[in-house]
């Protein structure tokens, strides 16, 4: 399942360039193709864990299955922008899916003694399909077709589904937990808005009527989500997590890196072809090398955790990437040629592979005990709508490069990604100092 997940996501990432320039009126917002996949998936992850528990995890794994194979389907046939915009809406909500009752099935289903181990395979899975789909996202799409690469995954997807299908597996017992589906649509309502505002704003114009009525309507969404969660009998996110104010603030520092991370997956591939002068294929093969980077220090992350506090670890990751994302963005990277495009993705990778087990660690210690497992789920929605906000601020930027003179070079689309690691970082550092000072 998770190599599948990030199978997906990096087979369209290195894509994006070559579908920006050959989709009709794809061009201006192209970043709605990562963001609906996102703003999806968010959708999906509670209301999904909790079917999970009542159905079945192993009908609830082919379920989403199907889904993505249905929106890999849409997006293979998609005749315009706003068909192929729907397709990776559905795919997004079969990925959140998958994801949601891939982890409920470790937590409930392994013991506890196994889980650690099992948990390094999942992660193993996930580095092999961002291995395995980067460098073919974008060779696929250049040599033959965008399209190929959604109908390459139908025949991946389907048979797993009716595999799934017919077993029996994980099944519980959660009918009198309702499973948030109206909350969690209201939650993604609110996130499609934003981004449609922020996709649509300098086109349209930020301040033209329909693009403050997004920018409105989202603030509403979001408020009326909150005051529901509140007064629910039974919220997406339990009280007691509500008021772990020391959660919130390592919660918000993940939103943050999360932003970082969207917008650098984003921009990279882009750079590398449209600043660099590489090919998309060539572009799609040196992300292999931060990928590599992201998986290879992901696995030592548990390693270096018993060497080093939480804190430093995450506040040494936010360094790492912010070197690399700055040799992108002051131009170091294109003027080195392969080295400094080599450096860059191996520092981003790296960075990025430190950070993200230790602010996970990091929220997860802050939650009470009795709700860790509850609270936990709230990760992936941080991972989530930070990348969503990470993609389409640098989008937005990189399109005002796009018609300036002299040439483009994305310093200031960079520049999100480096503001976001920095806040991260600085946020790390306070945390680090309270830790030490602490009694």
């Amino acid at each position: 399942m998770a190599f599948f997940y990030q199978f997906e996501n990096c087979l369209t990432a290195t894509a994006l360039p070559v579908m920006g320039r050959e989709v009709e009126n794809l061009s201006g917002v192209v970043s709605l193709v990562p963001a609906a996949y996102l703003v999806a998936a968010t959708v999906a992850i509670v209301p999904a864990g909790r079917l999970a528990v009542r159905v079945g995890f192993h009908l609830m794994l082919a379920s989403a299955l199907a889904a993505m194979a249905a929106g890999a389907l849409i997006c293979w046939l998609a005749p315009n922008t706003a068909i192929l915009i729907a397709g990776r809406f559905v795919q997004g909500l079969g990925g959140g899916a998958m994801a949601s009752a891939a982890y409920g099935l470790v937590a409930v289903c392994v013991p506890a003694e196994m889980r650690r181990g099992v948990l390094g395979w999942v992660s193993l899975g996930a580095g092999l399909g961002m291995v395995v789909g980067t460098p073919l996202g974008g060779a696929v799409a250049q040599l033959f077709s965008w399209r190929t690469l959604f109908a390459l995954q139908i025949p991946l997807l389907v048979p797993v589904a009716l595999l799934l299908w017919r077993m029996n597996f994980g099944k519980g017992n959660a009918g009198a937990v309702p499973l948030g589906t109206t909350r969690s649509f209201v939650l993604g309502l609110g996130a499609a808005s934003a981004c449609a505002a922020g996709s649509l704003g300098r086109e349209r114009g930020w301040l033209s009527p329909e693009i403050l009525g997004l920018q409105i309507g989202a603030i509403l969404v979001f408020v009326f989500f909150v005051i529901s969660e509140q007064k629910a009998a039974w919220p997406l996110f339990p009280r007691e997590v509500w008021r772990a104010h020391a959660f919130w603030h390592c919660w918000g520092l993940l939103f943050a890196c999360a932003a970082a991370l969207g917008g650098t997956f984003f921009l990279v591939p882009f750079y590398l072809h449209e600043v660099a002068g590489l090919s998309v294929p060539a572009a799609s093969g040196w992300m292999v090398v931060l990928v590599l980077g992201y998986s290879l220090a992901a696995m030592e992350a548990g390693r270096l955790q018993k060497i080093m506090t939480t804190e430093r670890q995450a506040l040494a990751g936010a360094l790492l990437a912010l070197g690399g994302v700055m040799l992108f963005a002051l131009g170091g990277a294109k003027a080195l040629g392969a080295s400094g495009v080599a450096g860059a993705c191996a520092l981003v990778g790296l960075g990025f592979g430190l950070l993200f087990p230790a602010v996970n660690a990091g929220c997860v210690a802050r939650l009470p005990e009795a709700r860790r497992g509850l609270g936990a789920a709230l990760l992936p929605l941080g991972l989530n709508l930070g990348s969503v906000a990470g993609v389409i601020a640098s989008a937005e930027l990189r399109e005002w490069h796009l018609v300036e003179v002299p040439a483009r070079d994305y310093k200031q689309a960079f520049g999100v990604v480096m503001i976001a690691l920095m806040l991260a970082g600085g946020g790390f550092w306070k945390l680090g100092r309270i830790q030490r000072t602490t009694p």
